[in-house]
Formats: C-alpha cells, sequence, structure tokens
C-alpha cells in the first residue's frame, strides 16, 4: 500500500530525517517512509522551524500508512496571547 502527502513539518529537516530513520529501523520489511522532497522554509532569513515535504509512505498495512503520513501533519499549535 501507498500513501503520500504534501504536508508541512514542524521541525527543521535534522529532525525529520532522524525520525524517518528511526522509523525505517524499527519498522524494516513492515513498511517504510520515504521523503521524496523537502524545504525548510525561512523567513526573513531566518529559519521558521516549517519544514515543506512531499512524503509517501509504504508498507503491508493501509491503515498503518495513513497513521503513519498522519503524525507527521500534526497542526500548529498557536502561541498563547499575552
Amino acid at each position: 500500500f501507498r500513501r503520500s502527502g504534501d504536508i508541512n513539518y514542524f521541525g527543521t529537516c535534522n529532525q525529520l530525517m532522524e525520525e524517518v530513520k528511526k522509523y525505517n529501523d524499527e519498522h524494516k520489511g513492515e513498511s517504510c517512509i520515504v521523503i521524496h522532497s523537502m524545504f525548510e522554509s525561512e523567513k526573513d532569513g531566518e529559519k521558521t522551524g516549517v519544514t515543506r515535504i512531499n512524503i509517501g509512505v509504504y508498507g503491508n498495512n493501509l491503515y498503518e500508512c495513513k497513521t503513519v503520513l498522519n503524525t507527521f501533519a500534526k497542526p500548529l499549535k498557536e502561541k498563547p496571547k499575552a
């Protein structure tokens, strides 16, 4: 099965790659995350902490593929107003 999406990951490229490597190591032979492309966004030359990714999850279980994909598509938490 395959699920893919074009989503925002709320973290750096390095954090994303660490998560993907850990997942792929733990689920070898069952499912696999593939990052097709990624771009760490910037505003005024400063990193925003948001990485735009095109991600695919491939595996033996469609439900698991959807679940894994959704874990990377967490909504942005709003900062409390002062």
